[in-house]
Parts: structure tokens; sequence; C-alpha cells
């Protein structure tokens, strides 16, 4: 139909048909077809983002734990993330965040490919959650995911969770309040753990950090967010392998980083 009318066009301009009015008309009807094949992929691909959340947002909404509903005091983060294969046999941390006695939370695979979230609280007592990497019902390696992890506090007990996708892949709960407080953040570490360590395998492309946990439909509107403006092509990324970190000075400013041989990839 756009050719057609690319072809009225350049008629229209004169009935006297020349050979550089035909080339004129020629052009014209190529860029009306690259146009409206262009047009044609953009509504394909926000047709199949869209697909994708509407499948997020309803496999979510089956069985919800109550004891995820609520924003709740707490910590929680959502990150859009690609996990690589660790290629050494020792512990790789996502984040480490508070301070080496407690209260801390940190988030890294095993040695064995299990995430791990490990909460210690203020007076040094640890409590974690764990689901398996590269199966099925866990954490795919190579492909980008929007991920989440919380703690949560009430005046009835605590409630730990991940969820990837709009999904929980696992939660615990416990009958008594987890002594919290807040998380310091100055000298919190992205990619390693406090001492700078067991860097972890990873590209992230964007993170959200929030000072409490997050009720379950926010977390599924910001799953649905990520994952229609990333989706598996991100235009940038940063790549963390095994040697890169970024530290918090300050929380008010941009995290510190410590980046050797890192690569921040915004082509692709």
């Amino acid at each position: 139909m756009l050719v057609a009318v690319a072809g009225a066009i350049a008629w229209e301009v004169s009935t006297e048909v020349t050979y550089p009015r035909l080339i004129a008309a020629g052009l014209v009807a190529v860029f009306f077809v690259v146009l409206s094949g262009w047009l044609l992929m953009i509504t394909q691909h926000h047709e199949t983002t869209h697909n994708a959340s509407e499948a997020i947002l309803n496999d979510a909404a089956k069985d919800v734990d109550p004891a995820l509903l609520d924003q709740i005091p707490g910590w929680s983060f959502i990150t859009y993330i690609r996990f690589q294969n660790n290629p050494e046999s020792r512990k790789a941390y996502f984040l480490d965040v508070g301070k080496a006695a407690g209260p801390r939370v940190s988030i890294y695979i095993s040695p064995e490919d299990i995430f791990t979230v490990a909460f210690m609280d203020s007076k040094s007592e640890l409590y974690s959650i764990r689901v398996p990497m590269g199966t099925a019902d866990g954490i795919p390696f190579n492909r980008f995911v929007a991920l989440c992890c919380s703690i949560g506090v009430t005046a009835q007990g605590s409630v730990i969770a991940i969820m990837m996708d709009g999904k929980v892949l696992g939660k615990i709960t416990f009958a008594f309040r987890i002594d919290m407080k807040e998380l310091p953040i100055p000298g919190s570490a992205l990619g390693s753990d406090l001492q700078e360590k067991n860097g972890g395998f990873f590209d992230l492309v964007e993170q959200l950090v929030y000072g409490n946990r997050q009720s379950f439909e926010n977390m599924q509107q910001l799953t649905v967010y990520l994952v229609e403006k990333h989706g598996q092509a991100p235009r940038g990324m940063i790549q963390f392998a095994g040697k890169q970190s970024m530290r918090v000075i300050d929380p008010a400013k941009s995290p510190r980083p410590k980046i050797p041989e890192a690569n921040t990839n915004h082509n692709r």
C-alpha cells in the first residue's frame, strides 16, 4: 500500500515520464518499503515484550503468599542481570552490603552453583535462603532475568524471599522479628565481598535498591518495566569477570569503581 502511495506521489509531479523521474520514483518507493518494514519490526517487538510482560503478571498472580503482598519495613532490590558460569571453585559475590560483624546482606553463588542470600543481623545471627543455579526451577546462566531479593520485618515475624521474572523461587519465614536495624551503605561492595575479594561473574544492566520491602505488586511492575525496557539485547551493561568491583563511599554519591580489565559495554 505504501509503495502504491509512493508511486502516486511520484506520478503527481509530472505525467511526463523521464529517466531521472523514474529513478526518483523508485527511490521513494524503496524508502517507503524500508519504512514499512521498520514499523512492522517495532510493532512485532512491542507485541513480543508486551506478551512476555502479560505472562509475568498472570503467572505470578497465582497462589501469592500473603506474607509477600504488602510493603513493610526491611530491605529489597531488583536488578536486571545475566549470570555467567563461574570458572573457579569458590564463592562468586554479586553484592555485599553492611559491616563484617553485621548487620549485613551477602548475595553470592556458592562453589556448588547455589544462589545464596545470607543476612546477618546486628547481633551476628545468620539467616539465609538458597536456590539452585542452572536448573529448570532455579536461576539460569547466560540469560538476562529480572531478579529480586528482599527481607521484610513485621510485628509478627520476618520473611526473606527471592523472585525471578515475577515468580517466587524461594521464601523462608520466621515467627519472630529479625533484628535488622538500618543497613550501613558506605563501604558496601558490588561485584565482590566487603574485602574486594571473591568477585562475581555477571553482566549488570540496571539495579534498583530500596530501604524497605517493596510490595508484591510494586515488584511485579518493576519486573515488567525492566523486561520491556531491556529484553535479551540491552543496549548497555557492565561486565564483571571475577576481578571487578564497585564500592559505595557515600550513599549520596555514585559508587567508586574498582574495575581492572572490566568492559563497560554500550553496544550490545
